[in-house]
Formats: structure tokens, sequence, C-alpha cells
């Protein structure tokens, strides 16, 4: 988040080339991080669950890592949000109608997530709507598309905000097929 604010203030060409840095930075710890042999199983399993589902090869292991690094706090539920999101998906089992072990279990979240990202697909017709739905949800990205994100009104706005339009950037910048 402090990156987010002295981009900010930064603004013109100088937030432009510290946000390419940041963003190479990004790509290259995921790089980093899919390449160590002791994410080898993560990497095994999310790529096959990509590949059967037909999801645009690295969208799950790529969101997996924006949302965990692979942190073993993370993944175990030690470390949570501060909106109560848990695990490698960060997904928010009061939200998602399901149990917690669900959400800390690794695997059966990147299940979940396959089925979220399918359903936003269908729903939004493009990945990088379901991307950006995943991470600002999907109500208020549907706000936004149908132009209801006036200054002031819960939904839309949230789509828009530095937070999403990272995380869209980061994780396009890794995976090809994202814009249909």
């Amino acid at each position: 988040m402090l990156e987010l604010f002295l981009l900010g203030m930064l603004g013109g060409m100088a937030a432009n080339k510290v946000k390419k840095t940041m963003m190479t930075s990004k790509s290259q710890q995921y790089r980093k991080a899919i390449a160590d042999p002791k994410n080898a199983e993560y990497v095994r399993y999310i790529t096959e669950v990509e590949k059967a589902r037909g999801m645009p090869s690295g969208l799950l292991l790529r969101v997996a890592f924006q949302e965990s690094a692979f942190r073993p706090d993370v993944i175990s539920g030690k470390t949570k949000s501060i909106k109560g999101a848990v695990g490698m998906f960060q997904i928010v089992p009061s939200k998602n109608a399901i149990d917690i072990s669900v959400a800390l279990d690794w695997r059966r979240a990147c299940d979940l997530a396959a089925g979220e990202f399918l359903k936003l697909k269908k729903r939004f017709g493009k990945w990088e709507y379901a991307l950006k739905a995943y991470n600002c949800g999907q109500g208020n990205l549907a706000k936004l598309l149908a132009g209801n994100d006036k200054p002031g009104m819960a939904g839309g706005g949230e789509c828009k905000s530095r937070e999403t339009l990272s995380y869209w950037s980061e994780i396009s910048a890794d995976v090809i097929g994202l814009g249909g």
C-alpha cells in the first residue's frame, strides 16, 4: 500500500517508471517462486487444474502467488487479511458460505477458485473481467460495467481502486490471454 501511495505522490512519467519497476520486480518474484523446488507441488497441482478447466495457462498460479506469495503463514491461515480472507487464494469463508477448512486446504481452495473464475468468466464474458471481479467483487464490477459507478455510490468505483488496477496489471503482465 505504501508503494501505491508513493506512486500517487510522484505523478506523471516518474510514477510510470516506478510502477514498471515494481511490476518487473513482482514478475521476477513470481518467476523465482514458481521455479523454487519447495513450491513444486503447488505449481504442479494448480497447473493441472488450469489445464483441466480450460483456463488461461498461469492464471490460477499467478493469482495464488498474488494472494499469498506462497507464504506458509498465509496458506495456513496464521496470517489473515483485514477482511477475513484466508489461505492461498485469500477466500473469505463467510462471504462464500464455506467452512474455513476449505479455504485453508490449498487444493480445495484452488478448485473453489477455479470454479469461481469460470462462473465469473461466464457472467462477464472476459477473463480480464473475471480477474477484476475476483478482486473487487462481482457486484461492484457489474455496477461499473453498467455505468453505475458514480462518485459516492457504493459499488463500481471499488473496481477502479488502485488496488484492483494494480492487481490486474501485475497479474496480466505474467499471464497471456486474459483479454478474452
